[in-house]
Protein backbone atom coordinates (compact mmCIF):
# COMPACT_ATOMS: atom_id res chain seq x y z
CA UNK A 1 0.00 0.00 0.00
CA UNK A 2 1.68 3.27 -1.19
CA UNK A 3 -0.93 6.61 -0.58
CA UNK A 4 -0.16 9.26 -2.75
CA UNK A 5 2.49 12.13 -1.58
CA UNK A 6 2.50 15.65 -1.99
CA UNK A 7 6.08 17.50 -2.98
CA UNK A 8 6.77 19.91 -0.95
CA UNK A 9 9.56 21.82 0.75
CA UNK A 10 9.45 23.28 5.10
CA UNK A 11 11.27 26.29 5.36
CA UNK A 12 12.98 27.20 8.76
CA UNK A 13 9.94 28.70 11.15
CA UNK A 14 10.79 32.15 12.52
CA UNK A 15 12.19 32.05 16.16
CA UNK A 16 14.79 33.12 18.96
CA UNK A 17 17.76 32.02 18.58
CA UNK A 18 17.76 29.52 20.99
CA UNK A 19 14.04 28.02 20.95
CA UNK A 20 13.79 25.37 23.41
CA UNK A 21 12.75 28.10 25.83
CA UNK A 22 9.73 29.41 24.29
CA UNK A 23 8.45 26.76 21.58
CA UNK A 24 8.11 22.78 20.62
CA UNK A 25 9.52 21.51 17.80
CA UNK A 26 8.33 17.89 17.34
CA UNK A 27 9.72 15.50 14.87
CA UNK A 28 8.30 15.40 11.65
CA UNK A 29 7.10 12.26 9.45
CA UNK A 30 9.91 11.25 6.91
CA UNK A 31 10.09 13.11 3.64
CA UNK A 32 8.13 11.18 0.70
CA UNK A 33 6.17 8.28 -0.30
CA UNK A 34 5.16 5.49 2.49
CA UNK A 35 5.73 2.22 1.31
CA UNK A 36 4.01 -0.42 3.59
CA UNK A 37 4.13 -4.25 3.23
CA UNK A 38 3.93 -7.39 5.38
CA UNK A 39 6.57 -9.70 5.84
CA UNK A 40 8.06 -12.52 8.07
CA UNK A 41 10.79 -15.45 8.28
CA UNK A 42 12.58 -16.53 11.82
CA UNK A 43 15.66 -14.64 10.31
CA UNK A 44 14.25 -11.06 11.01
CA UNK A 45 13.95 -9.51 14.39
CA UNK A 46 11.07 -8.97 16.09
CA UNK A 47 9.93 -5.53 16.44
CA UNK A 48 9.05 -5.22 19.73
CA UNK A 49 12.43 -4.90 21.33
CA UNK A 50 12.00 -7.26 24.62
CA UNK A 51 10.17 -10.02 22.53
CA UNK A 52 13.48 -9.61 20.21
CA UNK A 53 16.38 -9.68 22.99
CA UNK A 54 14.40 -12.50 24.77
CA UNK A 55 14.79 -14.29 21.05
CA UNK A 56 18.38 -13.44 21.06
CA UNK A 57 19.00 -15.05 24.39
CA UNK A 58 17.36 -18.27 23.74
CA UNK A 59 19.42 -18.57 20.43
CA UNK A 60 22.29 -17.89 22.41
CA UNK A 61 21.14 -20.69 24.67
CA UNK A 62 20.44 -22.98 22.11
CA UNK A 63 22.38 -22.24 19.15
CA UNK A 64 21.33 -23.85 15.87
CA UNK A 65 23.08 -26.77 14.62
CA UNK A 66 26.52 -25.63 12.65
CA UNK A 67 26.45 -26.76 8.97
CA UNK A 68 28.68 -26.04 5.77
CA UNK A 69 29.80 -22.98 5.62
CA UNK A 70 29.40 -22.52 1.57
CA UNK A 71 25.96 -24.18 2.07
CA UNK A 72 25.04 -21.56 4.53
CA UNK A 73 25.99 -19.10 2.36
CA UNK A 74 23.63 -20.67 -0.31
CA UNK A 75 20.84 -21.08 1.86
CA UNK A 76 21.09 -18.35 4.16
CA UNK A 77 17.24 -16.49 4.15
CA UNK A 78 16.93 -12.71 3.32
CA UNK A 79 16.89 -9.67 6.03
CA UNK A 80 16.61 -7.01 3.76
CA UNK A 81 13.99 -5.57 1.04
CA UNK A 82 14.82 -4.61 -2.25
CA UNK A 83 13.00 -2.07 -3.71
CA UNK A 84 12.45 -0.73 -7.24
CA UNK A 85 10.61 2.50 -8.30
CA UNK A 86 9.62 2.93 -12.04
CA UNK A 87 8.51 5.73 -13.77
CA UNK A 88 5.11 5.59 -16.22
CA UNK A 89 7.33 4.30 -19.12
CA UNK A 90 9.04 1.62 -17.13
CA UNK A 91 12.13 2.51 -16.90
CA UNK A 92 14.12 2.32 -13.48
CA UNK A 93 14.07 5.76 -11.47
CA UNK A 94 15.51 4.59 -8.32
CA UNK A 95 16.81 1.24 -6.54
CA UNK A 96 17.47 0.73 -3.11
CA UNK A 97 17.52 -1.96 0.01
CA UNK A 98 16.58 -1.99 3.21
CA UNK A 99 16.66 -3.76 6.67
CA UNK A 100 12.99 -4.93 7.78
CA UNK A 101 11.39 -6.86 10.54
CA UNK A 102 9.16 -9.61 11.06
CA UNK A 103 5.04 -8.74 10.41
CA UNK A 104 4.41 -4.87 9.07
CA UNK A 105 7.30 -2.86 8.13
CA UNK A 106 7.01 0.62 6.73
CA UNK A 107 9.99 2.14 4.44
CA UNK A 108 9.57 5.63 2.84
CA UNK A 109 11.10 6.66 -0.71
CA UNK A 110 12.23 10.45 -0.64
CA UNK A 111 10.66 11.18 -4.21
CA UNK A 112 14.80 10.71 -5.35
CA UNK A 113 16.19 9.30 -8.17
CA UNK A 114 19.40 7.62 -8.53
CA UNK A 115 22.86 9.38 -7.81
CA UNK A 116 25.00 10.14 -10.60
CA UNK A 117 28.42 8.21 -10.91
CA UNK A 118 31.29 10.84 -8.80
CA UNK A 119 34.59 10.79 -9.12
CA UNK A 120 37.43 9.64 -6.48
CA UNK A 121 38.63 12.06 -4.29
CA UNK A 122 35.64 12.98 -2.03
CA UNK A 123 33.88 15.23 -4.69
CA UNK A 124 30.25 15.87 -3.55
CA UNK A 125 26.75 15.46 -5.64
CA UNK A 126 25.35 19.16 -6.07
CA UNK A 127 21.72 17.56 -6.15
CA UNK A 128 22.27 15.63 -3.05
CA UNK A 129 24.48 15.39 -0.57
CA UNK A 130 23.22 12.14 0.57
CA UNK A 131 23.89 9.55 -2.14
CA UNK A 132 21.14 10.34 -4.04
CA UNK A 133 20.05 11.85 -7.36
CA UNK A 134 17.23 14.95 -7.78
CA UNK A 135 13.75 14.59 -7.21
CA UNK A 136 11.37 12.90 -9.45
CA UNK A 137 8.69 14.83 -11.55
CA UNK A 138 5.53 15.02 -10.49
CA UNK A 139 3.50 12.17 -11.77
CA UNK A 140 2.80 8.19 -11.49
CA UNK A 141 5.58 5.64 -10.07
CA UNK A 142 5.10 1.54 -9.75
CA UNK A 143 6.89 0.44 -6.14
CA UNK A 144 8.20 -3.13 -6.77
CA UNK A 145 8.99 -4.67 -3.66
CA UNK A 146 11.18 -8.14 -3.51
CA UNK A 147 11.93 -10.00 -0.08
CA UNK A 148 13.97 -13.31 -1.04
CA UNK A 149 11.90 -15.07 -3.98
CA UNK A 150 8.53 -12.90 -3.62
CA UNK A 151 7.58 -9.80 -5.03
CA UNK A 152 4.53 -7.48 -5.03
CA UNK A 153 3.64 -3.65 -6.63
CA UNK A 154 2.24 -0.89 -5.93
CA UNK A 155 1.32 2.59 -7.56
CA UNK A 156 2.05 6.02 -6.13
CA UNK A 157 1.11 9.16 -7.41
CA UNK A 158 3.61 11.61 -6.98
CA UNK A 159 1.68 15.25 -6.74
CA UNK A 160 3.27 18.87 -7.04
CA UNK A 161 3.49 21.43 -4.20
CA UNK A 162 -0.08 23.15 -4.89
CA UNK A 163 1.32 25.86 -3.14
CA UNK A 164 4.25 26.65 -5.98
CA UNK A 165 2.63 27.69 -9.24
CA UNK A 166 5.60 25.70 -11.96
CA UNK A 167 3.97 24.00 -15.06
CA UNK A 168 4.63 20.62 -15.91
CA UNK A 169 7.26 22.16 -19.07
CA UNK A 170 8.91 24.46 -16.95
CA UNK A 171 9.25 21.48 -14.14
CA UNK A 172 10.58 19.16 -17.21
CA UNK A 173 12.97 21.70 -18.38
CA UNK A 174 14.51 21.57 -14.98
CA UNK A 175 14.37 17.76 -15.08
CA UNK A 176 16.12 17.42 -18.65
CA UNK A 177 18.89 20.35 -17.47
CA UNK A 178 19.74 18.13 -14.43
CA UNK A 179 19.95 15.09 -16.19
CA UNK A 180 22.32 16.48 -19.06
CA UNK A 181 24.81 18.17 -15.65
CA UNK A 182 24.51 14.62 -14.44
CA UNK A 183 25.80 13.07 -17.81
CA UNK A 184 28.77 15.50 -17.55
CA UNK A 185 29.37 14.81 -14.30
CA UNK A 186 29.46 11.01 -15.32
CA UNK A 187 31.72 11.76 -17.84
CA UNK A 188 33.76 13.27 -15.74
CA UNK A 189 34.02 10.59 -12.73
CA UNK A 190 35.27 8.07 -15.41
CA UNK A 191 37.89 10.46 -16.79
CA UNK A 192 38.80 11.25 -12.72
CA UNK A 193 38.67 7.36 -12.00
CA UNK A 194 40.81 6.36 -15.21
CA UNK A 195 43.49 8.88 -14.19
CA UNK A 196 43.56 7.90 -10.53
CA UNK A 197 43.48 4.30 -11.70
CA UNK A 198 46.64 4.51 -13.87
CA UNK A 199 48.38 6.88 -10.86
CA UNK A 200 47.96 4.03 -8.73
CA UNK A 201 49.58 1.71 -11.22
CA UNK A 202 52.69 4.00 -11.76
CA UNK A 203 52.97 3.81 -7.55
CA UNK A 204 52.71 0.13 -8.06
CA UNK A 205 56.00 0.21 -10.68
CA UNK A 206 57.66 2.73 -8.56
CA UNK A 207 57.49 -0.05 -6.02
CA UNK A 208 58.48 -2.89 -7.82
CA UNK A 209 61.58 -1.31 -8.97
CA UNK A 210 62.37 0.03 -5.41
CA UNK A 211 62.14 -3.78 -4.44
CA UNK A 212 64.26 -4.75 -7.04
CA UNK A 213 67.45 -2.47 -6.87
CA UNK A 214 66.65 -3.51 -2.69
CA UNK A 215 67.16 -7.08 -3.97
CA UNK A 216 69.74 -6.42 -6.25
CA UNK A 217 71.95 -4.30 -3.22
CA UNK A 218 71.17 -7.48 -0.90
CA UNK A 219 72.47 -9.73 -3.59
CA UNK A 220 75.68 -7.87 -3.42
CA UNK A 221 75.77 -5.67 -6.52
CA UNK A 222 77.32 -2.23 -6.21
CA UNK A 223 76.32 1.00 -7.95
CA UNK A 224 78.46 4.14 -8.58
CA UNK A 225 75.32 6.44 -8.12
CA UNK A 226 71.36 6.03 -9.48
CA UNK A 227 71.01 5.80 -12.87
CA UNK A 228 73.36 2.25 -12.77
CA UNK A 229 70.60 0.71 -10.67
CA UNK A 230 68.01 -1.56 -12.35
CA UNK A 231 65.32 -0.16 -14.56
CA UNK A 232 66.74 3.48 -13.08
CA UNK A 233 65.36 5.25 -16.93
CA UNK A 234 61.83 3.59 -16.17
CA UNK A 235 61.33 4.15 -12.65
CA UNK A 236 62.29 8.19 -14.30
CA UNK A 237 60.21 7.57 -16.77
CA UNK A 238 57.19 6.49 -14.25
CA UNK A 239 57.45 10.15 -12.61
CA UNK A 240 56.91 12.09 -15.70
CA UNK A 241 54.42 9.50 -16.17
CA UNK A 242 52.51 10.74 -12.90
CA UNK A 243 53.55 14.24 -13.69
CA UNK A 244 51.53 14.04 -16.93
CA UNK A 245 48.63 12.46 -15.31
CA UNK A 246 48.19 15.66 -12.88
CA UNK A 247 47.91 17.77 -15.56
CA UNK A 248 45.33 15.98 -16.80
CA UNK A 249 43.70 16.10 -13.48
CA UNK A 250 43.71 19.80 -13.79
CA UNK A 251 41.20 20.29 -16.76
CA UNK A 252 38.65 19.26 -14.01
CA UNK A 253 39.73 20.14 -10.96
CA UNK A 254 42.75 20.99 -8.24
CA UNK A 255 44.30 17.45 -7.51
CA UNK A 256 44.03 16.75 -3.76
CA UNK A 257 46.93 18.69 -2.04
CA UNK A 258 47.41 21.69 -3.99
CA UNK A 259 48.38 24.46 -1.65
CA UNK A 260 47.44 28.20 -2.11
CA UNK A 261 44.52 29.98 -4.66
CA UNK A 262 45.09 28.40 -7.94
CA UNK A 263 43.77 30.41 -11.29
CA UNK A 264 41.32 29.60 -14.16
CA UNK A 265 37.91 28.01 -14.24
CA UNK A 266 37.74 23.98 -13.57
CA UNK A 267 35.21 21.72 -15.23
CA UNK A 268 34.35 20.17 -12.23
CA UNK A 269 33.80 23.44 -10.75
CA UNK A 270 31.74 25.22 -13.50
CA UNK A 271 29.76 21.99 -13.82
CA UNK A 272 28.81 22.24 -9.25
CA UNK A 273 28.21 26.18 -9.77
CA UNK A 274 25.34 25.13 -13.01
CA UNK A 275 24.43 22.03 -11.15
CA UNK A 276 23.62 24.03 -7.99
CA UNK A 277 22.07 26.78 -9.51
CA UNK A 278 19.92 24.37 -11.81
CA UNK A 279 19.31 22.00 -8.18
CA UNK A 280 18.07 25.36 -6.33
CA UNK A 281 14.44 25.70 -7.98
CA UNK A 282 11.89 23.11 -9.61
CA UNK A 283 11.27 25.89 -12.02
CA UNK A 284 13.15 25.95 -15.97
CA UNK A 285 16.64 27.33 -15.35
CA UNK A 286 16.85 30.48 -17.13
CA UNK A 287 19.76 31.12 -20.08
CA UNK A 288 22.32 32.62 -17.68
CA UNK A 289 22.56 29.01 -15.65
CA UNK A 290 22.45 27.03 -19.45
CA UNK A 291 25.30 29.10 -20.27
CA UNK A 292 26.91 27.95 -17.28
CA UNK A 293 26.26 24.13 -17.95
CA UNK A 294 27.39 24.88 -21.49
CA UNK A 295 30.56 26.36 -20.18
CA UNK A 296 31.45 23.36 -18.09
CA UNK A 297 30.35 21.27 -21.13
CA UNK A 298 33.23 22.73 -23.52
CA UNK A 299 35.78 22.62 -20.55
CA UNK A 300 34.92 18.68 -19.91
CA UNK A 301 35.04 18.12 -23.50
CA UNK A 302 38.40 19.25 -24.37
CA UNK A 303 39.89 17.53 -21.21
CA UNK A 304 37.79 14.53 -22.54
CA UNK A 305 40.02 14.56 -25.15
CA UNK A 306 43.13 15.52 -23.52
CA UNK A 307 42.68 12.26 -21.86
CA UNK A 308 41.63 10.04 -24.54
CA UNK A 309 45.05 11.21 -26.73
CA UNK A 310 46.84 10.47 -23.12
CA UNK A 311 45.73 7.17 -23.07
CA UNK A 312 45.96 5.82 -26.68
CA UNK A 313 49.40 7.13 -26.29
CA UNK A 314 51.88 7.77 -23.88
CA UNK A 315 49.75 5.78 -21.35
CA UNK A 316 50.17 2.78 -23.71
CA UNK A 317 53.57 3.05 -24.60
CA UNK A 318 54.51 3.21 -20.99
CA UNK A 319 52.51 0.26 -20.12
CA UNK A 320 53.87 -1.65 -23.06
CA UNK A 321 57.81 -1.24 -21.52
CA UNK A 322 56.77 -2.55 -18.26
CA UNK A 323 54.62 -5.48 -19.68
CA UNK A 324 57.50 -7.03 -20.91
CA UNK A 325 59.47 -6.81 -17.41
CA UNK A 326 58.81 -9.95 -15.73
CA UNK A 327 60.74 -8.63 -12.76
CA UNK A 328 58.33 -5.96 -12.24
CA UNK A 329 55.52 -8.18 -11.94
CA UNK A 330 53.18 -7.15 -8.80
CA UNK A 331 53.56 -11.58 -7.97
CA UNK A 332 56.71 -12.70 -9.23
CA UNK A 333 58.15 -16.57 -9.74
CA UNK A 334 59.85 -17.71 -6.74
CA UNK A 335 62.28 -20.50 -6.82
CA UNK A 336 62.17 -23.23 -3.70
CA UNK A 337 64.73 -22.36 -0.75
CA UNK A 338 67.32 -24.98 0.02
CA UNK A 339 69.19 -24.93 3.15
CA UNK A 340 73.15 -24.67 2.91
Amino acid sequence: EVPPVWQHSIAQTRAPRFPADTEYRGENRPYGASISFDVNGEQLPHPDDEIEKARQEELRQNPPEEVDEDEEKKERPPTKAAFRILDADGNLTREFERDVHQGLNRVFWGLESDPFRRPPGGEEDWFNQGGSGPEVLPGTYTVVVRFGEEEAQGAVEVRPDPRVEISMEDRRANWEARQRAGAVQETLADALTRIAAARSDADVVIAQIDRVQQLAKAAGQEFDDDEDKPFADLKKEAGEFKKELTGLEKFFRDPAGTKGITGGIKAWSELSRAGWFIGSTKDAPSPAVLRHLENAERLAAAGVDSVNTFFSGPYEEFRAKVLVEDELRVFGSWEALEMP
